[in-house]
């Protein structure tokens, strides 16, 4: 997702973010009343900040939309092959 698509949800969006090897689902609350650069997501109680800088936008992995188990599926197995990946080329070099 893009600054732009950020800044444009609505209440009740559903939104992801990857962390770690777990995709999380959240729903967009609204702005922080204090800082418009702060977007507030919530995941049952627990609330999610995210803020979003002028020059480098915002940090994680974030997806919009509905996924099915299959797009779920794959996203995990090419998160998975990266980082056996990565573990085989360090191995490589000892």
């Amino acid at each position: 997702m893009t600054n732009e698509d950020m800044k444009s949800l609505q209440y009740g969006d559903r939104v992801f973010k990857v962390e770690g090897f777990n995709l999380i689902s959240y729903r967009y609350v609204g702005l922080m009343p204090s800082n418009e650069r702060y977007l507030i997501f919530s995941f049952g109680e627990k609330l999610e900040w995210l803020y979003i800088s002028y020059h480098q936008g915002f940090t994680g992995e974030w997806f919009m939309g509905e996924f099915d188990e299959v797009f779920e599926a794959n996203f995990f197995i090419a998160k998975h092959q990266a980082a056996i990946d990565s573990i085989k080329a360090r191995l490589a070099t000892k």
